[in-house]
């Protein structure tokens, strides 16, 4: 199954629907991490994903301070016997009534990562 262009909502690549808690570490908008926030990574829930980004959703106030546009995130999705660690970009965030929402795109995925990625998206999709 090829994801290719999909234009519904101005998105470039059909988004996944996950639903899955996963840990992501918050770094700021050069890359550089936030002291506390790195060291242990943060429990957020991975509410979709595609070939070239997420959108995650995460509850309290000081993932609410750490998600700002620009911002980069890596987050850790366990993909059957490995994790890969995606970092993206916060495009677009809203605040919730318990936190907050963000939109990810991903910066340079390495490629035996991307095909990884790839497979996994396509056998959830299997079951959607």
């Amino acid at each position: 199954m090829d994801f290719g262009e999909y234009t519904q909502d101005n998105r470039r690549f059909y988004r996944v629907k996950i639903n899955k808690k996963v840990i992501c570490r918050f770094l700021g908008e050069e890359g550089n991490r936030f002291k506390l926030l790195s060291m242990v990574g943060m429990e957020v829930v991975l509410l979709n994903l595609s070939p070239a980004g997420a959108c995650i959703t995460c509850d309290g106030s000081i993932s609410a301070c750490a998600v700002r546009r620009n911002n980069l995130i890596e987050i850790d999705i366990p993909i059957t016997d490995r994790v890969i660690k995606l970092t993206g970009r916060v495009i677009w965030f809203e605040k919730t009534e318990t936190g907050v929402k963000a939109g990810i795109s991903f910066e340079k995925i390495p490629a035996e990562d991307n095909d990884v990625l790839l497979r996994y998206l396509r056998e959830e999709l299997r079951f959607q």
